[in-house]
C-alpha cells in the first residue's frame, strides 16, 4: 500500500474524499478492464487474419491428382466433339469441372481429417496388424528363409 492509501491515513479523510478516490480508482478499474478486452480481440483476430491472409486462394493441398484430372478432360472433350460444342460451352463446361473437381478434393480432404476417419484408421490398423503377424508366422512355417536365394546349375 502506499503511504497515502495508509489506514490511519485514510480514517483522516472525509467521506467525500474517500468517495471521490473511490470513484477514480473504479474509473481507472474500468479502463483497465476496458484495455485488456480490446488487447484480448486483438490476440484473437491476429491469428484469424494471419491464417486468412495466410491461406492461397487455391490451396494447392485442394488440387485434385492428374490421374483424376486428364480423364476426365479426355472424356469432356470427347462428347463435346461428337456434340458439336461451341469454344464458349467447351471452355464453359471444363472451368465447371476443374471447379468441381478442386471443392470436391476439398472436401475428401475435410473428410478424411475428420476426427471420425481418423478413429476408424486407427481401428482399422489395430484389426490388421494381429492378422498380418499371422500371416508371416505362417510363411515362415512353410519355409524358413522366406527370401531364399536360387542357387545357380553349375
Amino acid at each position: 500500500m502506499s503511504p497515502s492509501h495508509h489506514p490511519e491515513s485514510l480514517a483522516k479523510l472525509s467521506t467525500d474524499e474517500l468517495a471521490s478516490m473511490l470513484s477514480a480508482k473504479q474509473t481507472e478499474l474500468e479502463k483497465l478492464r476496458e484495455t485488456k478486452k480490446e488487447a484480448e480481440a486483438a490476440a484473437a483476430a491476429a491469428p484469424a487474419a494471419a491464417a486468412s491472409a495466410a491461406t492461397p486462394l487455391i490451396d494447392p493441398a485442394n488440387v485434385p491428382p492428374m490421374r483424376t484430372v486428364i480423364p476426365a478432360a479426355f472424356l469432356l472433350f470427347v462428347i463435346a466433339k461428337e456434340s458439336g460444342m461451341g469454344e464458349m460451352a467447351k471452355a464453359l463446361s471444363c472451368l465447371l469441372m476443374m471447379t468441381t473437381m478442386y471443392f470436391g478434393q476439398k472436401m475428401v480432404n475435410k473428410f478424411e481429417k475428420s476426427e471420425w476417419r481418423e478413429k476408424l484408421r486407427a481401428d482399422a490398423a489395430a484389426a490388421q496388424a494381429p492378422a498380418q503377424a499371422g500371416a508371416e508366422a505362417k510363411a515362415r512355417a512353410k519355409d524358413p528363409s522366406v527370401n531364399p536365394k536360387k542357387k545357380k546349375k553349375q
